[in-house]
């Protein structure tokens, strides 16, 4: 119901707030891609699984050039986090440019 309300309000509110919800949106659907993309990794499930693969397809664009760039150090992955982090300043950028 939550979600319905917030759809209902930023529609009635105008196109800004539309697109606001709308990037809040992708960035929240982005973040859970994330989250199951490590959690899977964590628990063996990787790239080839059938419920792991949405969440690879969703992020590899951003996670593999960073992957590039940055190392694994001291065995852990730190690319999905340094994209957690470019995501959430792309969304506060954008969210800037769209609200103001």
């Amino acid at each position: 119901m939550d979600v319905a309300y917030s759809v209902a309000a930023a529609y009635a509110a105008g196109p800004r707030a539309a697109i606001a919800l709308a990037i809040d949106v992708v960035y929240r659907v982005l973040v859970v891609a994330l989250w199951v993309r490590v959690l899977a990794g964590w628990f063996g499930y990787f790239r080839y699984a059938r419920w792991v693969r949405p969440a690879y397809t969703l992020t590899d664009w951003l996670v593999e050039p960073i992957r590039r760039v940055l190392p694994p150090a001291a065995g852990f992955d730190w690319s999905p986090l340094a994209a957690w982090l470019a995501l959430w300043v792309l969304k506060r950028v954008l969210l800037t440019i769209v609200v103001g």
